[in-house]
């Protein structure tokens, strides 16, 4: 299934990410750095100009919010890389001293609605410190300008884009891209099992474990309703490990929802390590320390 994936998806992904790889024009400028994917050795040099005008453009696209966070991150070290063809780019964020660990796992971190991968880095960079790992986030939906309308990228899509990423980060950075973990916010959070059931069906899947925040499973969406219908099979997501939670003061009432998305997960065979319900808001998983240590505990188990 990768191989179907990785041939006609990806010549469509310019399509789908065109804004944010203008964000990497940024980048270049402001010396953050554009590097190209793929298997290269790390003395390579592959830093390349960019026409000004494509920076300005994006620039003044981005609203305030988006601005900040980039930059702030890029005082952080963030660094972007858009990948061969212009097929998507991504932002990743690593600890001071990653080159040297002996275990270089990588958590992919996916943006709830109106967010960005550089608010997701942000939130988890001490986290990511902390307990030794990197962090590596891809846009998946963006404004078209109107201020009201956003494009998505579908599932599939963000698959073949994640899996690029973490083939580029294994060559250049020697992570062990087969030991990820996946963390989708709000709406992000929504697609868990979908990216899990894409996982499953490559030759050797990347991910330990996904973690859902602030998000549940909508039981009517096209995907999900296959999935219990039976037509993935009987157990589609065997072998699959999740951790979800929700905030009891989150004014938009996600916990029931959550508690529905792991029985469903539960009945398509796969293994809830936690369901935790917080006492905080939308975003509590970020401000409160003790969810994200036990996450990363989860992840770091051995498989049963």
């Amino acid at each position: 299934m990768a191989s179907f994936l990785h041939v006609p998806c990806v010549r469509r992904l310019f399509s789908g990410f065109a804004s944010f790889a203008l964000l990497c024009t940024v980048a270049c400028l402001l010396d953050v750095g554009i590097v190209s994917g793929g298997p290269v050795s790390a003395e390579t040099s592959d830093r390349r100009p960019v026409p000004e005008q494509l920076w300005e453009g994006w620039f003044q696209r981005m609203d305030e919010r988006a601005r900040t966070d980039f930059l702030e991150a890029k005082k952080q070290r963030t660094q972007v890389v858009e990948l061969p063809g212009k097929t998507s780019s991504f932002a990743y964020w690593f600890p001071p001293n990653f080159e040297e660990m002996p275990e270089k796992r990588v958590m992919v971190l996916i943006h709830g609605h109106t967010g960005n991968p550089f608010r997701q880095i942000l939130r988890m960079q001490n986290a990511a410190g902390e307990y030794g790992f990197g962090l590596l986030a891809l846009p998946w939906e963006w404004p078209l300008g109107n201020g009201k309308e956003y494009r998505q990228v579908r599932p599939e899509m963000l698959y073949v884009a994640i899996t690029r990423a973490l083939d580029h980060m294994e060559a250049r950075h020697r992570v062990d891209k087969r030991r990820s973990a996946w963390l989708g916010f709000g709406k992000a959070a929504q697609l868990c099992a979908q990216i899990a059931y894409l996982d499953r069906n490559v030759d050797r899947s990347y991910f330990e474990l996904f973690i859902a925040v602030s998000g549940n499973l909508g039981r009517r969406a096209p995907f999900m309703k296959k999935l219990l219908d039976g037509a993935y099979g009987s157990k589609p997501l065997a072998g699959k490990r999740f951790y979800l939670w929700c905030g009891e003061t989150d004014e938009r009432v996600l916990c029931p929802g959550v508690e529905q998305s792991e029985a469903m997960l539960k009945r398509a065979g796969a293994t809830v390590v936690r369901t935790r319900k917080g006492s905080e808001g939308h975003a509590g998983f970020y401000t409160n320390p003790v969810y994200i240590k036990e996450a990363v505990r989860y992840w770091r188990q051995p498989k049963s």
